[in-house]
């Protein structure tokens, strides 16, 4: 999936891909039946409510174009893929099919920038289509067969001279340096929505999920434990927010990784970790908790989905920042933690929130240069290289719970 959204062949081409990303969002989220024309209007072009489709046709002409634009990508990069995104005719909602692997062509001599290295195809596997309406917890387990080139199998990583990135992050970085971006395990995710049991770093190291006994009696329980503690997988939100550092990053290394490809040793000595997901979908978070004065917690009624709890509230603020809707818009939360490593020898940056779109919301701050310049006025430094550690809470809102906008809430200084 990741070399699919962050591919040449999209690259030329965001109307399109902003498209396909957030059909995959959908998928992700099991809510495809929900798809229609006005709902991709809404959500990617900004129509408002209620729009006529019928007079404004930009939804079915970019469709025929994306459908295109697939059938280009699984031609010539994509030749080796064993799974295949299709969207039917007269439908809005993609599926993954299988097809039988043919010969890659001899690759096209044209002038292309930055190009994706090539990687090896997951191997052949059975047929995986993505059912109607699946649950969340079944395409997070599919997930894991398309990204398994980023993750778990392997890392994926590029290193290419050019101009510096921008944003918040190209400030922290000098030339060469190693950024590590930690995937989301999408398997706890679903763990903890089916359990309502939060898991503790040191059972995630050794992989041992604690719970009732009873647990034991129930075949699809057991199922379900023994496959989040034994396969590595992610969520859709990591893949694009990986493809979008790796294409902003091309002055720095860039290693994608699991969370269970880590070890302590990770968070120590030169470089930088970006970790996705609160402290309960990347546990190695929970080395920073403690420090931070805004922590995700698990809504009682819904353990899979955070609020925001601030601890000591400043006047104006506060005690608890809960997702909901003001009127047609969505309201998430997202806090973005900067703050040395173990050994002070370099970074971690601390990317949680509330929903998977004001996750990818987080990333796309980091890597903004309006974001940049309004964070250090925020913070009252010149630079990136003069930021304190610190830790700050935005609030995201948005048409069709897609980020549109954003504001700065609240900022703390982290101490050691």
């Amino acid at each position: 999936m990741l070399r699919l959204v962050g591919s040449n062949t999209f690259a030329s081409a965001p109307r399109l891909r902003s498209v396909l990303e957030y059909l995959l969002q959908i998928m992700d989220e099991g809510s495809s039946e929900d798809v229609t024309e006005q709902t991709i209007g809404q959500a990617v072009f900004r129509r408002p409510a209620g729009y006529n489709a019928s007079e404004d046709n930009i939804v079915r002409v970019t469709i025929r174009h994306l459908r295109t634009r697939l059938d280009e990508f699984y031609a010539t990069e994509g030749a080796s893929e064993t799974l295949v995104l299709v969207i039917p005719k007269g439908k809005y909602v993609p599926s993954f099919v299988q097809r039988d692997v043919v010969a890659i062509p001899e690759p096209v001599a044209e002038p292309l920038s930055l190009p994706d290295p090539v990687v090896s195809a997951p191997p052949p596997s059975t047929a995986v289509r993505i059912p109607h309406r699946p649950s969340r917890l079944v395409w997070t387990f599919a997930a894991s067969v398309i990204l398994a080139f980023a993750i778990g199998l392997g890392v994926r990583s590029f290193y290419v001279a050019s101009a510096p990135a921008q944003g918040v992050l190209g400030g922290l970085l000098h030339k060469g340096d190693t950024v590590t971006v930690v995937a989301v395990d999408g398997n706890l995710q679903a763990y903890r929505g089916i359990f309502g049991h939060q898991i503790t770093l040191d059972d995630y190291i050794h992989r041992v999920y604690s719970l009732p006994e009873e647990t034991d009696s129930n075949p699809i329980l057991t199922g379900a434990r023994h496959m989040a503690t034994n396969s590595d997988q992610t969520n859709i939100s990591s893949a694009i927010i990986g493809a979008a550092i790796q294409k902003s990053l091309v002055q720095q290394r860039v290693l994608i990784r699991h969370p269970h490809e880590l070890s302590v040793r990770n968070f120590q000595g030169p470089g930088m970790v970006i970790l996705l997901g609160g402290p309960w979908s990347d546990p190695w978070g929970q080395l920073f908790e403690s420090r931070f004065n805004f922590r995700l917690v698990p809504q009682a009624m819904n353990p899979a989905t955070p609020d925001v709890l601030n601890l000591h509230p400043a006047s104006g603020e506060s005690t608890l920042y809960h997702p909901h809707q003001d009127g047609a818009l969505t309201v998430n939360y997202v806090r973005i933690a900067i703050i040395p490593n173990l050994d002070g020898a370099g970074n971690v940056i601390l990317l949680s929130a509330t929903s998977a779109e004001s996750l990818e919301a987080a990333g796309s701050y980091l890597l903004s240069t309006d974001s940049k310049d309004e964070l250090l006025q925020h913070l009252g430094v010149r630079s990136a290289s003069e930021l304190p550690p610190s830790e700050f809470l935005l609030e995201v809102s948005g048409l069709n719970s897609v980020p549109e906008s954003h504001r700065i809430l609240a900022s703390r200084h982290v101490h050691s």
